[in-house]
């Protein structure tokens, strides 16, 4: 099948219109060879005589490599002519009235005319090598007379193409080019027809958008689904759920919404295993008024051990947890509302001792994703006793490209994305672990610098601590390159650049993100939770050798 322009032609071509030419169409389309190119429908500006510019068409452009291009101007109907009164008419079938039309030997000729005139215009030579311009018309609907004499003097038959030839017409026009070539031989190669083909179609004008405000259009594209949306809804009036989600679900959204509910007359626990995400509930709740106690489990139990005056330095987390409950038997020290965020995170006998610290009737809510257990807890408890069992499906977090690559990690059969459209991931292979950090500071200042982004939007996230790699100073090429300093996710301020592990980074999420630091053995658990933190756009950034096993790990073809 040979290439066409536009790829919409035969849409166009439907129009009734363009009936004569949709005819010719299906013929070139199915007797052509597969290099050869159909240009439909091409409009250009030309200069006429008096030097005004005026629109031009040509109906067809048919470049046949090493042969030669030709310009075909088509009339539909029975078309005739006028010698005495130099005059072209045609018969339409609908409605079998005789119309005038223009010469369409004179309008293929203008057209090739043009077309050359633009041709040098682009400093294209066409002047110093044989290139066989020729110019037809194809009258599909007409019958081939049977007088094979010329029209005129400037029409002979051999330039025309009737209904009758359509059933062979590669090899008219073929005919025709040889026609026109006559003893010299076409100089028609590949450079040239790249170079026409640039002329007829035209060149790009990419739409940039500054990185920036590519972002804040996705996100204003990102809202809560329907689903979403009923739990926030439905889950006050349940007193124990437990609700499962894969990553980007909003998961951490919901729990915030639902302590912003309960807050203003219910005393709530927000609990989670890091310490990051506590702080960024803790942030996005600023200025709502109740009692409200946001915690990572560690900080939690210290301030209890505090306040009850005990003394034990256990390092057992459970242990410790035993103690504290065993000490507060008065309702008003317990809590109306727990809300447990990454609950994956937490042993079964945390689970115990936390919902001792309820009232009774009180509400307990628990939000897990079973995918993003990392630590090695098997938490089933409170999937199996109390709780009524709740899934969200649909990520909204993640733009549509970073979603395909870590959705099969997950096993929720309908895990699907109801993000928008993004730019693609992108894989960087460098040498040593400097050049990655290399890399990394040398980006993050070109978008600072040409793409209106700010370090707060950024982020370094590492699969591995920097303490993998037997290398020194690895932390101060960031630095050094971008005059700003390293945080980790929960202390990072607006003008420092969020520098972290994946262990600490669950819950969380960063508009623009670097994962990078591959020194251990790839883990499903490990890769879902790295590669879903990013949410807008995501670079990887590796060894060679890692990035090619990362690739095979996701199902992408290295290249």
């Amino acid at each position: 099948m040979p290439q066409f322009f536009p790829p919409t032609i035969l849409s166009i071509l439907n129009d009734k219109k363009f009936a004569s030419e949709k005819k010719l169409f299906i013929c070139l389309e199915g007797q052509l060879e597969n290099d050869s190119i159909i240009y439909s429908q091409c409009s250009f500006l030309k200069t006429t005589i008096e030097g005004n510019i005026i629109d031009g068409e040509s109906d067809f452009i048919i470049v046949i490599p090493r042969k030669g291009i030709l310009f075909l101007e088509v009339k539909g109907g029975i078309v005739g002519y006028k010698a005495k009164e130099n005059q072209w008419i045609s018969k339409r079938r609908d409605d079998q009235k005789t119309y005038k039309i223009k010469d369409p030997v004179k309008q293929a000729k203008n057209s090739m005319f043009a077309i050359m005139e633009l041709l040098k215009k682009q400093n294209i030579p066409i002047d110093d090598k044989f290139l066989n311009f020729c110019y037809a018309v194809c009258l599909p609907d007409t019958p081939k007379p049977q007088d094979p004499r010329p029209f005129g003097p400037d029409k002979p038959q051999e330039i025309f193409l009737f209904q009758d030839q359509l059933t062979n017409i590669k090899f008219e026009i073929e005919k025709i080019l040889e026609w026109f070539q006559g003893n010299k031989i076409p100089q028609l190669d590949n450079k040239f027809i790249n170079e026409f083909n640039s002329l007829i179609v035209g060149k790009d004008l990419p739409v940039k958008i500054p990185l920036k405000k590519s972002i804040s259009l996705e996100e204003e594209e990102m809202k809560f689904s329907p689903a979403q949306s009923f739990y926030i809804k439905t889950l006050p009036q349940l007193n124990y759920v437990a609700l499962k989600g894969g990553a980007g679900t909003g998961k951490t959204l919901l729990a915030i919404e639902l302590i912003r509910q309960f807050a203003s007359n219910h005393k709530v626990l927000f609990l989670c295993f890091n310490k990051p995400l506590a702080r960024y509930v803790k942030f996005a709740l600023k200025g709502t008024e109740g009692k409200i106690h946001v915690h990572n489990c560690h900080q939690w139990v210290s301030s209890l051990k505090r306040k009850y005056s005990i003394q034990n330095k256990s390092l057992d987390l459970q242990v410790e947890l035993e103690e504290i409950v065993s000490n507060v038997d008065n309702q008003a020290e317990k809590y109306d509302v727990i809300i447990i965020d990454e609950a994956q995170d937490f042993d079964d006998e945390w689970m115990i001792s936390i919902e001792q610290m309820l009232v009774e009737k009180g509400k307990f809510y628990i939000f897990y994703d079973q995918q993003q257990s990392i630590f090695d807890k098997k938490s089933q408890y409170f999937l199996n006793e109390k709780f009524s069992q709740l899934e969200l499906e649909e990520n909204f977090r993640n733009t549509q490209e970073i979603f395909e690559t870590f959705k099969n990690f997950n096993s929720q059969t309908n895990f699907v994305s109801r993000g928008i459209l993004g730019a693609p991931p992108e894989f960087i292979k460098v040498k040593n672990y400097e050049q990655q950090f290399k890399w990394i500071g040398d980006k993050i200042n070109h978008l600072r610098q040409h793409e209106n982004v700010n370090l707060r939007e950024t982020g370094v996230l590492l699969y591995d601590g920097l303490k993998t790699t037997n290398v020194k100073n690895l932390s101060k090429i960031i630095p050094n390159l971008t005059k700003a300093e390293l945080s980790p996710a929960d202390y990072v301020q607006p003008d420092q650049i969020m520098f972290d592990t994946v262990n600490r980074i669950k819950g969380l999420e960063i508009p623009i993100m670097f994962l990078t630091n591959f020194t251990s053995s790839l883990e499903p658990e490990r890769l879902y939770v790295s590669l879903s933190r990013a949410k807008h756009r995501l670079f990887i950034v590796g060894l060679e050798s890692k990035i090619i096993e990362l690739k095979k790990c996701l199902g992408l073809t290295d290249s």
